[in-house]
């Protein structure tokens, strides 16, 4: 017999940060895309099964540690760490919502790039995992330096503290 579905509702806030960047939009794209290479490797189900090693590996052959999941449309990337996004499934699977992340890159006609991207410890505190927190502000920490290294100044917002994602500056 099939037990009856439940059916959970959570509402929570996710910041959007945003920021121009300084630079050029052909040249931020440009810049994004040596720090985080558009080419797919491995995938979810072998990232969860390495853990640390696949993590480990895209740290040693990437600049930022990052890897885009798809062929980029637009200036939207869909980009994360395949190694981590795996540890963070396997401690709970509804982070697919949040792995991997999503950056936006636009003109505002003045050709200077702007970006926008939500901070990753939102979704994954939404969670309410002690594992899946861990890691999403382990995320904020990684993306705050692939900005930073990118000139864009975001890194202290996305690590400052926020009420929706309980953590400090560290």
């Amino acid at each position: 017999m099939d037990s009856p579905a439940i059916v959970e509702s959570v509402l929570h806030t996710v910041e959007r940060i945003t920021a121009r960047t300084g630079t050029s939009f052909d040249r931020f794209v440009e810049r994004f895309e040596i720090a985080v290479p558009p080419r797919r490797i491995g995938n979810l189900d072998t990232a969860a099964e390495e853990g640390d090693r696949a993590a480990e590996y895209i740290d040693a052959a990437t600049p930022s540690s990052f890897r885009v999941f798809s062929t980029p449309r637009a200036v939207s990337w869909l980009f994360g760490n395949a190694g981590i996004a795996g540890l963070v499934v396997a401690a709970d699977a509804r982070a697919l919502l949040y792995a991997p992340m999503r950056l936006a890159a636009y003109d505002h006609g003045d050709r200077e790039a702007t970006i926008a991207v939500e901070r990753p410890s939102d979704g994954f505190n939404s969670l309410e995992r002690p594992e899946t927190i861990a890691i999403g502000r382990q995320l904020d920490a990684k993306l705050a330096d692939l900005l930073d290294a990118l000139g864009v100044p975001a890194a202290a917002e996305l690590l400052r503290a926020s009420p929706h994602n309980g953590h400090s500056t560290p």
